[in-house]
C-alpha cells in the first residue's frame, strides 16, 4: 500500500526491500550464465554494487526521514536521488522481472 502525500508517492520500505533483494539475486543469478566470463563477472559486480548503493540509500536515508514527517523537502530530495539510483539499473529489472518493473513505475500519468 504507498504512502501518499502531495505529488509524492512512496511506497513502504518493505516492499523496497523485496524489489532490490529479487532484483541483486535475479541480476546475478541471469547474469551468471554467460559464456563471457570476464565481462559477465565485471556486469554483475556493477548491478550488485549499484543495488547495494540503493538499499543503503533506502535504509539510511528514506526510513529516517520517514520517521520524521516534517522534513518534507529533505524526503523528497531523498525519494529523487533513490529514483535516480533505481534507474541506474532499471535495465535489467525490466528485462529480468517486467512484472516488478510495472509495479515500482505504474502506469504513466495522463498529460
Amino acid at each position: 500500500m504507498p504512502l501518499t502525500g502531495q505529488g509524492l508517492c512512496i511506497y513502504n520500505e518493505e516492499d523496497f526491500f523485496v524489489i532490490a533483494g529479487i532484483s541483486a539475486l535475479l541480476s546475478i543469478q541471469f547474469l551468471s550464465c554467460g559464456t563471457k566470463e570476464h565481462s559477465v563477472a565485471e556486469l554483475r559486480k556493477h548491478l550488485t554494487r549499484q543495488v547495494d548503493d540503493f538499499e543503503s540509500h533506502l535504509t539510511d536515508s528514506i526510513q529516517t526521514l520517514l520517521e520524521h514527517p516534517a522534513e518534507k523537502q529533505k524526503l523528497v530530495m531523498a525519494f529523487k536521488t533513490l529514483r535516480a539510483q533505481y534507474k541506474k539499473f532499471e535495465w535489467a529489472v525490466e528485462y529480468y522481472m517486467p512484472s516488478i518493473a510495472r509495479f515500482v513505475n505504474g502506469a504513466p500519468y495522463p498529460k
